[in-house]
């Protein structure tokens, strides 16, 4: 049987007096690729942050690997890893690639001379695995989205975590980008590490994933993508009327049409532009 990784029981969540998540309980095992599905501010992003230890339950227990999860014993143990979202970055920070990938060498700093010659050749091994061996001297602020996010899953994998966490990955990256991001993730993870990736996007993210977990302010469905692509867990999740369609053998969620003013319109949820009307 597999290693039980992240254990949620009965957790609930909030913000003084906002209430984020509430009575989650979930258990995450060891090599596992588990997808987070939800509308924006749905508790995606807090369930990751109680992962790593940032946010406490206001009731119930995280554990990771057995331990409650806490923000210095996940740091120190470099266990587990995160890239949060590009959008939250502020780009004008004044660093190159390297330097942001060289922060996740945990107690150093890239600025810094005493960053050892073995942690800036394994930065320069991490980065050629994942193809981006020529970024290191160049500014964070001029590269891609889809570059952007690999230097921040670069400095991730420095620490060489067994569990990464990925928050909204495939938001402001193009097609092409996504699909490679999403091919690495899954190199890794037959590699052995566990993922936990939240995203919004359904059909072109969520579809190709093994298992998802569906939240919106409380976990309303567990199971495989072909489990969970049905109008009604869907329209529960996301808080309006949702349409499976059957596209050459291959389930997509969209919006049901919309008559207002007239209009008939099919919302596809793909892409990296989020919808495409029909």
């Amino acid at each position: 049987m597999p290693t039980e990784v992240v254990r949620f029981e009965n957790v609930s969540a909030s913000f003084g007096t906002n209430a984020v998540l509430a009575e989650v309980s979930l258990s995450i095992a060891e090599g596992e690729f588990l997808g987070v599905v939800g509308p924006s501010g749905a508790g995606k992003t807090t369930l990751l942050n109680l992962i790593l230890g940032i946010h406490r339950p206001s009731s119930g227990n995280v554990s990771v690997y057995g331990q409650q999860a806490r923000r210095s014993t996940m740091r120190r143990a470099g266990r587990v890893g995160y890239v949060p979202q590009l959008e939250t970055v502020d780009w004008s920070f004044p660093a190159t690639a390297g330097e942001i990938a060289l922060m996740g060498v945990a107690g150093h700093s890239s600025y810094t001379p005493w960053v050892h010659t073995s942690q800036r050749q394994k930065m320069r091994d991490v980065f050629e695995r994942i193809g981006i061996g020529d970024l290191e001297a160049r500014h964070i602020r001029d590269l891609s989205g889809g570059q952007r996010q690999r230097v921040f899953l670069a400095r991730a994998l420095l620490a060489e975590p067994s569990v990464l966490l990925l928050d909204e990955a495939t938001v402001g990256i193009d097609v092409a980008a996504r699909s490679e991001l999403l091919a690495l993730l899954f190199e890794l993870n037959r590699a052995g590490t566990t993922i936990v990736m939240t995203t919004h996007d359904l059909n072109s993210v969520a579809a190709k994933l093994p298992r998802l977990a569906c939240i919106n302010g409380r976990l309303l469905a567990l199971g495989t993508p072909d489990e969970i692509f049905t109008d009604e867990i869907l329209t529960e999740t996301f808080s309006c009327p949702m349409l499976v369609i059957d596209h050459h053998g291959i389930p997509m969620a969209a919006e049901l049409p919309d008559e207002i003013g007239g209009g008939h319109h099919l919302h596809i949820h793909d892409d990296h532009s989020g919808e495409v009307s029909a």
